[in-house]
């Protein structure tokens, strides 16, 4: 089991861990008549004999078994948590064991605090893991704070007894600053277990041969046989004979991709009753949002993004380049090609992997062919002006290790940037300051001597990362003042030295939780290296180059959580990690050569694909992961375009990023509009060392800097993170504030084509101006949050229509209420994040607008068979956003449901929490908003509360009637503007303009 998100709160910040294991994430309680209850899971509830398995994660934490005042008995459990967000764990495995199905899990235990802080809680919580997701649900309550006070605490958690649990576990979590010792005794865990009926079949299940060639009279044939009768069901049969015109080739082994069921290489069936809306033009057959012009650079293989409805009948691809037909592959087994029955990060729906190795380097056209499942031709996408770049040519250790020390990031050129910073430059100012910066740092040695104490980091959170930091405090400061720059080395030396001896000895752990200490420890001890070589021992730096080594290769060979998946949470900082490693140890290290050929079999097998996902600017993971993946990825090509070996074509979706920040930035620079970093089921947060990182390593640097001194400027803004102490070693190396950019001839909207995000703003300048965000294909991902359909619009930073997860407290769990402003089908929001695609962008300067397919977020499953099923519950499901400058939006819905039982409700959440007036019929105010509806749905209001039960808006709900024919649905949103009238596509709104919806397009003029 991986829990890959726990840790990233504690290192990174802990402040913002809360909402992501709020209460409402408990699952549903679903009662089955064979229900059963287990004794207590914990063999020695009393500790009597030892700590029964519970654990803390991290290693500033501790728990022990002591004699001294216990609770019961002649022993308790010692837990002791020093950080803000730590954990202690009791796991129980319950996959594959009678335990792997339950209802409930009941978790209790008496708890006394030893010692205890006003200002924090220390939770105790029943949690628990299911295999198909990474993410913890659980239920937690407050212990006491008053220090010997003792109180039973009991937490009950309702399962879903429908999936299969990995495991169950009691967290003990500490919400606020330590540190904190708690006695613990008298612990149970219980489960009520289930034995879990089969499911219900739907359908009959038939198997069909090949089709026969095509005949001279046109026609093929082919049997079927039904190969599961499901009772009182009848599934006719798949059709047997169809026509064909003969003209394609047949299928070319190794060159034709095919949509298929999982552990098939027959095509898909079609849905035969499947129906699609009037307008053809929503009803694309074959999309192909990516590559693109925006994602033009092409390294190794091409992994073009292909969205088809469930009317399509195509099943097959292949491609060509220039005319030369490409190879299907999956390079070398790395589970980054889409193939059948796939889901997660594979975001597109058919996604092969098509090879350019045998292509030469230079500018060419891709076209990409659909066929049906007989491989007749349907139909074709051209994408012109693409090019295709071959890898540079190969530094070797020894050329790299002859440009000496330091060389990572400090080069000679950057080091003299930085020495001739003024007194005025912020970013000098945030490194040095004794409240932002290393001066933080310093000061706390002056009252505690010793970086690796405990009196110490309970004064500074994660000393470690301050090591770059303090590093090149030592490079700045050795020429100028001798004192400081032997107390910055000292500190970095011992704590690099610690670190490094802690891994040698099996005191920390390559493998914590699945490697995650790879994307700061390392490059904390690589940095040091590099930059403080002359103050290390021949002995101490042969144990940097052995502990560095080791660490990427336990990665590669255990292997370490997404290894070989770019679009995933631990790769950037693995990919890091080997860059750092080779780099900063080429000339002392003989594997340094080994180290640099895997680093480009992963920038040619690997990262090509996240760089058509990401296209257009936009993060590799969601959560707190997003910037952190930026970073990485763009200082691996930063380092690596230092020492000669440019890969710059793999990384244009990080070039992009500082453009897609422009638009999702509120007007007000206050805050990123739900992308930004805490995002999807998070607040949004800037990063200034993103920004100032990207102010001098992108070809949109004057944007980034832009952004970063606007920002910085308003006291408010969310730039502005305390915990980011250490993280100013990147602004001062990085940050290049003297550049200005004119961005008035810049257009008002931009897509980001390869996560379906789009941002129109009313003004690039007005600080009071608005903006509307859509977005449709998710993220990259398989935990940012499925936002499929939801749409946003702000007046400067107030939300007048928001996500489910929007402003307010950071701390409290916004994203936990109820689903984005989007549909709920079934009672469930949107689950998959595959087969979604923008269907056009329109920007006319007043007006502009972007139509949206997202139907298959709705599938009883994530696989291909599941997408393209009878089963599914939509045939489709459309919605085209229209943002008229400057504060209107304009939603239009369109969907048919597959089955009468299957319903459908829109959430909308409204930023104001004042009371609801119903000024006529579709007409309602809410606070300055207006929200005009003309549909078929029945309309509600109700409270918007988050996890933490504070009202923060209003829910409206369009419960729609049940039925299978289609439906339109018209909602305005807007501050003192209404929607007058709507019929035969045409919107008349109140200040006499009409918007015409027409066969996938959209129009907007004064009403005739």
């Amino acid at each position: 089991m991986k829990r890959r998100y726990l840790p990233a709160f504690v290192l990174i910040a802990p402040v913002f861990f809360a909402p992501a294991f709020s209460s409402a994430a408990i699952a549903r309680h679903i009662i089955f008549p064979n229900d059963s209850v287990t004794g207590n899971l914990i063999s020695d509830p009393g500790f009597e004999n030892g700590v029964a398995g519970f654990a803390a994660q991290e290693s500033t934490d501790s728990v022990t078994r002591s004699t001294v005042n216990p609770i019961d008995g002649s022993a308790s459990l010692r837990v002791a948590i020093n950080g803000w967000g730590n954990n202690v764990f009791w796991t129980l495995a319950t996959d594959g064991t009678a335990n792997a199905h339950a209802s409930q899990l009941n978790v209790s235990g008496k708890l006394r605090g030893d010692t205890t802080q006003s200002n924090s809680t220390l939770q105790f919580c029943a949690a628990a893991y299911y295999t198909d997701s990474g993410d913890i649900v659980q239920n937690c309550v407050g212990a006491s704070k008053t220090a010997g006070q003792t109180g039973t605490l009991t937490a009950s958690l309702d399962l879903d007894a429908t999936r299969t649990l990995a495991n169950v576990d009691i967290r003990i979590t500490l919400d606020g600053p330590g540190p904190v010792v708690y006695a613990v005794d008298d612990v149970s865990a219980v489960l009520t277990v289930v034995d879990v009926p089969p499911p219900v079949c739907t359908q009959d299940t038939w198997s069909c041969s090949d089709w026969s060639a095509c005949s001279a009279s046109g026609n093929q044939t082919r049997t079927c046989t039904m190969t599961f009768d499901c009772p009182n069901v009848v599934t006719p049969s798949p059709p047997t004979s169809q026509s064909c015109d003969g003209s394609g080739p047949p299928p070319s082994a190794g060159y034709t991709a095919v949509l298929t069921d999982s552990g098939s290489t027959a095509p898909l069936p079609l849905i035969a009753d499947a129906q699609e809306p009037a307008e053809p033009n929503l009803t694309p057959a074959f999309h192909v949002s990516t590559p693109n012009a925006q994602c033009s650079k092409l390294t190794g293989f091409v992994n073009p993004a292909i969205a088809i409805p469930t009317t399509s009948n195509i099943r097959e691809l292949e491609a060509t380049w220039n005319g030369t037909p490409l190879p299907v592959i999956d390079p070398q087994g790395k589970e980054v090609a889409e193939e059948a029955h796939a889901w997660g990060s594979m975001v597109g729906f058919f996604k092969p992997l098509f090879s350019l190795a045998a292509v030469p380097a230079g500018a060419g056209t891709l076209e990409v062919k659909a066929f049906d499942g007989s491989h007749n031709s349907v139909t074709s996408a051209v994408i012109p002006n693409l090019t295709v770049f071959a890898p540079p040519a190969a530094r070797t250790a020894v050329q790299i290790g002859a440009l000496g020390h330091p060389r990572i990031y400090l080069t000679p050129a950057r080091l003299a940037q930085i020495a001739a910073k003024p007194a005025s430059d912020l970013t000098a100012q945030r490194f040095w300051s004794n409240t932002t910066g290393v001066g933080y740092f310093l000061d706390a040695l002056n009252t505690n001597p010793d970086p690796t104490s405990t009196a110490f980091a309970n004064q500074v959170y994660d000393p470690d990362g301050y090591i770059p930091a303090l590093a090149l405090c030592y490079q700045l400061k050795k020429s100028t003042d001798a004192a400081t720059a032997t107390k910055c080395a000292g500190a970095a030396k011992t704590l690099t030295l610690r670190m490094a001896n802690d891994y040698a000895s099996g005191t920390r752990d390559f493998g914590r939780d699945s490697g995650y200490d790879i994307r700061f420890d390392l490059r904390d001890m690589m940095l040091a290296y590099d930059w403080m070589y002359d103050q290390f021992s021949p002995t101490d730096r042969a144990l940097l180059v052995r502990i560095a080594t080791e660490w990427v290769d336990w990665y590669r060979t255990t292997p370490g959580y997404a290894a070989t998946q770019p679009v995933e949470n631990y790769y950037a900082g693995y990919l890091q990690g080997i860059a750092l490693a080779s780099v900063a140890t080429a000339g002392d290290n003989s594997d340094a050569d080994r180290l640099l050929a895997l680093l480009r079999a992963k920038l040619t097998d690997e990262v090509p694909v996240l760089n058509q996902r990401g296209c257009g600017g936009d993060y590799a993971e969601g959560w707190n992961y997003g910037p952190y993946t930026m970073l990485e990825f763009s200082l691996v090509n930063q380092t690596l375009k230092d020492v000669g070996e440019d890969w710059s074509a793999d990384f244009d979706f990080v070039d992009k990023l500082a453009r897609s920040y422009t638009y999702q930035v509120s007007p007000d620079y206050l805050m990123t509009v739900s992308f930004g970093d805490y995002s999807g089921d998070y607040a949004h947060l800037t990063r200034p060392w993103l920004l100032a990182v990207l102010s001098s390593t992108t070809s949109d640097n004057a944007l980034a800097a832009r952004l970063y001194s606007t920002m910085m400027a308003a006291a408010a803004s969310d730039i502005h993170v305390p915990l980011d102490r250490p993280s100013t070693f990147y602004e001062i190396v990085f940050g290049n504030l003297a550049q200005t950019v004119d961005v008035s001839s810049m257009p008002l909207s931009y897509l980001n084509p390869g996560t379906g995000r789009w941002f129109s703003k009313s003004s690039l300048t007005d600080t009071s101006g608005y903006q509307a965000t859509a977005e449709v294909i998710s993220y990259q991902g398989d935990h940012y949050g499925y936002s499929n359909g939801d749409v946003q619009l702000f007046h400067a930073s107030t939300c007048i229509l928001c996500s489910a997860a929007y402003r307010g407290d950071r701390f409290i769990g916004l994203g936990q209420t109820k689903d984005y402003s989007t549909y709920l089908v079934n009672g469930a929001g949107s689950g998959v994040s595959r087969n979604a695609q923008v269907l056009f962008n329109q920007d006319a300067g007043t007006w502009s607008a972007v139509g949206m397919r997202f139907e298959s977020s709705y599938p009883k499953g994530r696989y291909d068979e599941n997408l393209m099923s009878p089963d599914m519950p939509l045939d489709y499901l459309i919605r085209e956003a229209v943002h008229l400058r400057p504060g209107v939006l304009v939603v239009r819905d369109l969907h048919r449901r597959r089955h009468a039982d299957d319903t459908l409700v829109a959430n909308w959440h409204l930023g104001s929490a004042e009371a609801v007036q119903t000024l006529s019929t579709g007409h309602y105010k809410i606070g300055t908003t207006d929200v005009t509806a003309f549909t078929n749905a029945a309309i509600g209001f109700g409270s918007d509360a988050d996890a933490g039960g504070n009202r923060i808006g209003t829910l409206m709900t369009q419960a729609f009637p049940a039925g299978v024919q289609g439906m339109e649905s018209i909602t305005v949103f807007a501050e003192g503007t209404t929607g007058v009238s709507y019929a035969n596509g045409v919107l008349k709104l109140s200040n006499g303009q009409c918007v015409t919806f027409a066969n996938g397009s959209v129009s907007v003029a004064a009403c005739q």
